[in-house]
């Protein structure tokens, strides 16, 4: 098993469920998909396609509403959804972008340094932290196909 999917058509057709603009009825099992992989220590899950193909506002809200719950894609059903799916899932703002490798930059310092955790513009920065701020950039760059210079990666954590 390399990740989980949600089905989303199977779900709400099994239970009679019309899904809502809100999207409230899947935060459940939504939310259940996410820590079933966090629990085997799985990547993120991918969120089952969104039905509705004309419907540009659904889709990004639905998308990420999805992201904000742990999933780090989502299947699509028509082509027109690709490029939506990897901006929504991936693509990084200016600010976002501005954070993330500063804390990158400040952790791999701070390791060089000898330090495993620090503060970054009032948060708490540790290998954990500093290793999903990698994956985002990662996922990010992968969207783009930007080059970014971003420090070389601390070593591992020792147990």
């Amino acid at each position: 098993v390399i990740t989980l999917l949600f089905g989303i058509g199977d779900y709400t057709m099994d239970l009679g469920i019309r899904p809502t603009a809100t999207a409230h009825e899947l935060t459940y099992p939504r939310s259940r998909v996410v820590l079933a992989c966090r629990a085997r220590r799985l990547p993120p899950p991918i969120d089952g396609p969104v039905l509705q193909i004309d419907d540009e506002q659904f889709f990004a809200a639905d998308s990420i509403r999805s992201r904000e719950l742990g999933f780090q894609g989502r299947l699509v059903i028509h082509p027109d959804q690709v490029q939506p799916a990897n901006r929504l899932y991936a693509v990084l703002d200016d600010a976002e972008l501005l954070e993330l490798r500063a804390v990158v930059a400040a952790f791999a310092q701070a390791v060089e340094d000898g330090n495993a955790s620090i503060r970054v513009g009032g948060r708490f920065v540790d290998y954990p932290i500093y290793h999903q701020a990698r994956r985002q950039l990662e996922r990010h760059l992968a969207a783009t196909t930007q080059s970014v210079t971003s420090p070389d990666e601390p070593p591992e954590e020792n147990s």
